[in-house]
C-alpha cells in the first residue's frame, strides 16, 4: 500500500529483493530498475540501502522486569537457546514470549541519521546492558523507531537475522493518482516491470517474514490482498491499431501494439460489426481495422482510445520518439484586435506618466469600504483564499486605492522619476447585470488613479478617446444629492457616454477619503469600459513582426546601479513651520545641506492645526487687531544617510544632522521638536 501522500503523488517504497523474487530472471541493478520505471511508468529513485550485521541474532524474551531506577524502562532477559542475557529496553510493544532481534556488543546498528555505529556494554540508569533489542530503524530497514521488530514465532533461536532479512536496496516510486488503483503492492509493480522487460512474472504468497517487514518497514505489501481487488464495470474501447504510429510519428507495427497491450493484460479482439453506420465510419474497411480493447478491471484510468495510445507509446519508450522542430511561419500572424488595442492604451497611459499594476480579481473589503463598494451586489466565492477576499471585484477602484496606499511614501516624493499614477487593465464581475442577464457578467475595464486634479482626468480621456477617434462625448455630472445616494467618498463623480451608451466615469476623491488614505495631495481616478471603446475602434492594419524583428527592438542594453557596499543610517527630524511653507522647499534644503551623504528624504507625517490650537508652538507674527493669527503645521521627515566610500560614524552623522536642523531653523523660522 502507498507509504504516504506527497502533494499530488503517492510515494511507494519498493524492495529490490522482492521485485527480483517475483521476476526470477531479472538481472538489473536497483539503479537500472529505477531508470526503467522513470522512463516508462513513474518517477523512481533509490531511497536507501541497508545490510543486517551478521552478529545480530534471533532471541526470545523469557522474562520482563521493571527497571529499578526508571518508570519507562524495563529489563528484558532473552535467550538464543543456549545463553541468557539481560538488556535494558524502553520499547512498549514487547511481551514475554516474543521473538526479536538482538545486537550484542560489537554489532553495528544504524542511528537516527542512518549512520552505522558499534555497540558496546552500556550502563543505563545504573543497570548494565550488554547490547540491545532492535527496532526497524536500528536494523536499517526503515525509519520506524516506535518499537522492537517482532519476528515470526517459529524463527529459529540463535540464527543470524541476515539469513531472513538479507541486504536490500529500497526504491521510492512516485505513483501518479491515475495509477493508484492498480499499483498497491510489489506484485502489481512486478507485473508492470514484467511488461517493460518482457520477463515472466510469477505469483506467490508472502512469507511470514515479508508480512512482518511490510508492516514494520513501511514498504509496500508483497502481494495485494484479495479484498483489495478493484471491481468495476468492464469497459470495451474501440481502438485503431495505427493510431499510436500517427501520434508518435514513428512506425509501430500492429503486432508490436498487440504485444504491448497483452503484456499489460489488456484483452484485444476484433471489433464487432456495428448495428448502424455513422458519418465518421462510412466504409467497411475502416471498421475491419478496429480492435475492441478491454483494460484490466483495476485500470480505472483507461477511459478512451487516447489512453490506450498513451499506454502503447510509454511502453515503446519516449526516447524512441525523435525530436522535431516546428516550422516557423514565414509570415507571422497579427495579434488579435483586443491585444492590439489594449497595448495601444498601455502606451498612451505610460506616456502620460502612469505605471501599470496587476492585482487579484478579489475585492479586499478593507479598501472596498473606503469607497462604499459593498453597496453593490457582488459575486462571492465559496472557498476564498482569505476571509476578506471572498468577493470578486465589482469595481477596479478598491484595488487601485489599495495600491496607492501601499505606494504612499513613493507617491509623496515629488521628484522627476517618482511614480505618481497607476493604471490596470482587468476584468470586473457583476451579478447577472442586476437580474437582467442570468449568471455572472464579466467586463474588461481600463482603470487608473493619479495624484492630480481634474486636468489629469481630462488629459487621460482626451488621449484615449482620440486613439479610438471618438468625438462629441457627453459629460453628465452627478448632483450632490445623487452623489450622497451613490457614494460619499468622492467630491465629484462624472459619467461620460457616447452615442447614448456608457463609456467612462471619472472620480475626484474628497477630503475624507484622502484623510483615510493619508494623502496630502488631490487624487483622481477613472474607469473606462474597454468593450465600449472596442465598438468604435477604427479599422487599422495591425502590424506583424518576426522574432528577429522583435529582438531587434530590444537591443538597447539595460543599465543597472551597483548595490551599495556600505550601510545606511536613518534619522528623523520633526519641525513646526508656517502652514504656507512648501514641503518641497524643506526637502530641497535638507538635500542641499546634507550633500552626498543624504541619500533620501521621505515625508512620513504632516499635521496642521488651527492657529488658536497651536499654542506656544505657533509661528508668531505681529498681532494686529482684526487680523487672524498665523497658522502652523507639523512636518516629520525620514532621512537616509550613506557614504559611497566608507561606513559613517555616529559623530559624522550627528554633525551633518545638526547642520540640517540649524539650516531649517534659519531658513523657515522653524522650531525643531
Amino acid at each position: 500500500m502507498p507509504d504516504q501522500v506527497r502533494h499530488d503523488k503517492l510515494s511507494m517504497k519498493l524492495s529490490t529483493n522482492w521485485l527480483k523474487e517475483l521476476i526470477p530472471e531479472l538481472q538489473l541493478s536497483a539503479k537500472e530498475i529505477a531508470e526503467l520505471f522513470t522512463a516508462h511508468s513513474f518517477e523512481t529513485v533509490i531511497d536507501r540501502e541497508y545490510a543486517i550485521d551478521p552478529n545480530i541474532v534471533v532471541v526470545k524474551i523469557i522474562r520482563l522486569e521493571q527497571h529499578p531506577n526508571a518508570d519507562r524502562l524495563r529489563l528484558a532477559t532473552v535467550t538464543d537457546g543456549e545463553t541468557e542475557v539481560r538488556v535494558v529496553c524502553g520499547a512498549p510493544n514487547i511481551s514475554e514470549g516474543d521473538v526479536v532481534p538482538y545486537s550484542p556488543p560489537g554489532a553495528n546498528v544504524y542511528d537516527e541519521n542512518g549512520k552505522l555505529f558499534t555497540l558496546s556494554v552500556a550502563k543505563i540508569r545504573g543497570v548494565e546492558s550488554p547490547g540491545m533489542l532492535n527496532s526497524p530503524r536500528e536494523l536499517g530497514v526503515s525509519g520506524e523507531h516506535g518499537g522492537i521488530l517482532l519476528l515470526p514465532k517459529d524463527t529459529p533461536l540463535g540464527s543470524k537475522l541476515s539469513e531472513y532479512i538479507p541486504s536490500d536496496i529500497i526504491l521510492d516510486a512516485d505513483v501518479l493518482p491515475d495509477r493508484a488503483q492498480d499499483m498497491l503492492a510489489h506484485s502489481d509493480v512486478a507485473k508492470e516491470l514484467s511488461a517493460i522487460t518482457r520477463l515472466a512474472c510469477k505469483e506467490q504468497p508472502a512469507t511470514p517474514m515479508q508480512q512482518i517487514l511490510q508492516g514494520a518497514s513501511g514498504i509496500a505489501p508483497f502481494v495485494r490482498e484479495q479484498s483489495g481487488r478493484i471491481s468495476g464495470n468492464v469497459r470495451s474501447i474501440a481502438f485503431h491499431p495505427d493510431r499510436p504510429s500517427r501520434m508518435a510519428g514513428i512506425e509501430i507495427s500492429r503486432e508490436e501494439v498487440r504485444d504491448i497491450l497483452q503484456r499489460l493484460q489488456f484483452t484485444v479482439i476484433p471489433a464487432p460489426e456495428p448495428e448502424s453506420r455513422s458519418m465518421w465510419m462510412p466504409d467497411q474497411a475502416r471498421h475491419d481495422n478496429l480492435w475492441q480493447v478491454t483494460p484490466p478491471q483495476d485500470r480505472l484510468d483507461i477511459l478512451g482510445e487516447h489512453d490506450i495510445v498513451d499506454e502503447v507509446i510509454r511502453m515503446i519508450g519516449y526516447d524512441r520518439i525523435p525530436a522535431s522542430q516546428h516550422a516557423s511561419h514565414t509570415h507571422p500572424l497579427p495579434v488579435s484586435d483586443t491585444v492590439y488595442w489594449q497595448q495601444q492604451i498601455r502606451e498612451k497611459l505610460v506616456a502620460l506618466g502612469f505605471t501599470e499594476t496587476y492585482s487579484y480579481s478579489f475585492e479586499d473589503e478593507r479598501f472596498a469600504r473606503l469607497v462604499n463598494a459593498e453597496i453593490h451586489p457582488h459575486v462571492e466565492l465559496t472557498n476564498p483564499m482569505a476571509p476578506e477576499l471572498k468577493k470578486l471585484r465589482y469595481s477596479m477602484l478598491p484595488g487601485l486605492i489599495g495600491a496607492m496606499i501601499t505606494s504612499r511614501d513613493e507617491m509623496h516624493r515629488d521628484k522627476k522619476d517618482t511614480e505618481r499614477a497607476l493604471f490596470e487593465i482587468g476584468r470586473v464581475y457583476h451579478v447577472g447585470d442586476a437580474g437582467v442577464v442570468p449568471g455572472v457578467v464579466e467586463r474588461t475595464v481600463v482603470a487608473g488613479i493619479a495624484v492630480g486634479n481634474e486636468d489629469v482626468l481630462q488629459q487621460v480621456f482626451d488621449n484615449i478617446f482620440e486613439l479610438f477617434k471618438i468625438e462629441g462625448v457627453e459629460t453628465l455630472p452627478l448632483t450632490k444629492g445623487e452623489l450622497e445616494g451613490v457614494n460619499m467618498s468622492f467630491a465629484k463623480k462624472i459619467r461620460l457616454q457616447y452615442a447614448g451608451e456608457f463609456l467612462a466615469i471619472g472620480y475626484v476623491c474628497n477630503a475624507e477619503l484622502l484623510k483615510k488614505m493619508k494623502y496630502r495631495m488631490p487624487v483622481v481616478a477613472f474607469e473606462i469600459s474597454f468593450g465600449a471603446l472596442m465598438k468604435h475602434a477604427p479599422d487599422v492594419e495591425i502590424p506583424t513582426h518576426t522574432l528577429e524583428e522583435v529582438r531587434a527592438m530590444f537591443t538597447t542594453p539595460r543599465q543597472f546601479t551597483e548595490l551599495p557596499k556600505f550601510p545606511s543610517v536613518f534619522r528623523d527630524i520633526s519641525i513646526l513651520v508656517a502652514s504656507d511653507t512648501g514641503i518641497d522647499a524643506v526637502e530641497s534644503a535638507i538635500n542641499q545641506v546634507g550633500g552626498q551623504l543624504v541619500v533620501d528624504v521621505d515625508l512620513f507625517d504632516e499635521y496642521e492645526a488651527p492657529a488658536s490650537a497651536s499654542g506656544k508652538h505657533q509661528v508668531l507674527t505681529e498681532k494686529t487687531p482684526g487680523v487672524e493669527e498665523a497658522r502652523t503645521k507639523s512636518l516629520a521627515f525620514h532621512i537616509e544617510y550613506r557614504s559611497p566610500d566608507r561606513t559613517l560614524t555616529d559623530k559624522e552623522i550627528a554633525e551633518v544632522h545638526k547642520k540640517i536642523e540649524h539650516a531649517i531653523k534659519n531658513e523657515f523660522s522653524a522650531e525643531v521638536r
